[in-house]
């Protein structure tokens, strides 16, 4: 019986330690992100509207009637 439990106990801390070490070997280090910044001048809002209305094509999907069901998007406006 106790060796089942000494058995068990390898298994969990080698799941444990291979996850780790996966985490920190197989994914990929990001650094911090850059700082931006926007102005929000009028002929940005209104090339956002293009390309959200023609050439991405976004509120094709994403109209402003349905945007209360979609996650995330309760607050979109354009």
């Amino acid at each position: 019986m106790k060796k089942n439990y000494l058995g068990i106990l390898a298994f969990i801390f080698t799941a444990i330690f291979g996850g780790i070490i996966y985490i920190k070997t197989a994914l990929p280090a990001i650094g911090k992100p850059e700082e931006i910044t926007l102005d929000n001048s009028k002929e940005q809002i209104e090339r956002g509207k293009y390309l959200a209305n023609s050439v991405c094509a976004c509120m094709d999907c994403h109209p402003q009637e349905n945007s209360q069901n979609l996650p995330g998007l309760s607050n979109l406006t354009l």
